[in-house]
């Protein structure tokens, strides 16, 4: 999918996140009852920085569809990357609830809101079972590295840097924190120094 290849830094085209919005915002306007679409469309706003708009798209797909996994993980995403992580811990368990069997599926959220709450004990075992799962999602070895860093464990971050480098040797962590989706500007700041001191560049 477009998305994952820009988080990814695989794609370097900026035209492509509006293109994806233009694609999901087409699937509305033909099913304005999809609450598939306005899940992702959630994920999307937050790229844009339009924190609001995401929260209402996840909000929506819940609406539509109260038992929509996919919305509440969108919603707690939302939550997380807008400032409120503590509320995106919650949304997230209810996922988990929800559909307990896939529960490995929708922790890595929970592991990114614990990140941004300085919890880093409980964010790591949540982050390493969805990298069990997506072993190439470099949000997640991302986050796993500030874990690292804030607790000491400098050889275990340099690893996770090193993975990064693996699964994308272009990876550039200017790049990265341009098209950071964390609102909270000081979070962000030291997150991405963690992410320098494991050796990104």
């Amino acid at each position: 999918m477009l998305w994952i290849d820009l988080f990814s830094q695989w794609n370097h085209d900026p035209h492509d996140l509006d293109r994806t919005i233009q694609l999901e915002q087409q699937s509305i306007s033909l099913d304005n009852d999809n609450a598939s679409a306005y899940a992702m469309m959630s994920r999307l706003y937050l790229y844009k920085k339009q924190y609001d708009l995401g929260i209402a798209a996840a909000e929506r797909a819940i609406a539509l569809v109260p038992n929509h996994v996919g919305g509440y993980v969108s919603l707690a995403g939302a939550l997380a990357y807008s400032g409120k992580p503590a509320e995106a811990v919650e949304v997230a368990q209810k996922a988990m609830r929800l559909d307990p069997q896939r529960r490995d599926v929708y922790v890595g959220i929970e592991g990114v809101a614990y990140t941004f709450l300085g919890r880093y004990e409980e964010a790591i075992p949540d982050l390493k079972r969805a990298l069990a799962l997506y072993s190439n999602a470099i949000p997640y070895h991302l986050y796993l590295i500030a874990c690292y860093v804030e607790l000491g464990r400098n050889e275990e971050a340099r690893a996770e840097a090193a993975e990064v480098m693996r699964i994308n040797p272009q990876f550039s962590l200017a790049v990265e924190k341009q098209m950071s989706p964390i609102k909270e500007l000081l979070l962000r700041d030291r997150l991405y120094a963690d992410f320098g001191k494991a050796g990104l560049k």
